[in-house]
């Protein structure tokens, strides 16, 4: 039996997928847009382990050995999967072709957040989901832990938190949506990363930016 290790975040990426849910099973079952095709990304990236134990958690170096890492959309389909070395190293090649039934219109989510926010143009296509998932073993039992890439308080709390995003065209979505969501995501056709980071730790309320990379301090973890 596997057993699943789910780390739930607050984030941009997390609402839209929560928020739109229906929306992406309904595009799967019509293939309303036709399929997407774009420039491949690669990812070199290195996982470590947040461990609890009698002392507290820390942070610790990959200790499972080798891995699968797996990108998954919409209802668990798999875009690409690449192999965790023992040292938790990885590298991974997003798509460059994505399925159409797997976009959503990012107007929805303008629609759902309110306020301020604009898109132009209005007719952007988004992928709903993006998931990342590392199958492994420990002590003989499979497991699968979803990490995501971030930076690190002291206290090993999360600071700022990075997602790799999906567009069918150039475009902006910028804003503060009712609940408080300020968004400022200037975008290209193409694979994109957008940081999030909470302002308001009663609300949830966040802020959500474009950004060129994520820092070098920035990791994968649970």
């Amino acid at each position: 039996m596997i057993q699943t290790k789910v780390l739930l975040i607050l984030s941009a990426a997390m609402l839209v997928s929560a928020s739109f849910f229906t929306a992406c099973r309904k595009d799967n079952s019509n293939n309303e847009y036709p399929d997407l095709t774009i420039d491949t990304l690669t990812i070199h990236g290195i996982l470590k382990y947040k461990q609890s134990g009698i002392s507290g958690t820390q942070l610790v170096a990959w200790p499972f050995g080798a891995a699968i890492i797996k990108v998954k959309s919409g209802v668990m389909q798999e875009l690409a999967s690449g192999t965790v070395n023992a040292d938790g190293t990885f590298t991974l090649v997003l798509p460059g072709t994505i399925s159409g039934s797997l976009l959503i219109a990012l107007s929805s989510v303008q629609e759902s957040q309110g306020g301020t926010i604009v898109i132009n143009p209005n007719t952007v296509r988004i992928l709903s989901t993006i998931l990342f998932a590392v199958e492994y073993t420990d002590n003989g039992t499979s497991e699968t832990l979803f990490p995501s890439l971030h930076t690190l308080n002291p206290d090993l709390s999360v600071d700022k938190t990075y997602f790799y995003t999906l567009y069918d065209a150039d475009g902006t979505f910028i804003g503060t949506g009712d609940g408080g969501n300020t968004y400022d995501w200037l975008f290209t056709k193409g694979w994109g990363l957008v940081e999030s980071y909470i302002t308001d730790s009663i609300s949830g309320a966040f802020n959500s930016k474009t950004v060129a990379a994520a820092p070098t301090a920035a990791f994968w973890s649970n």
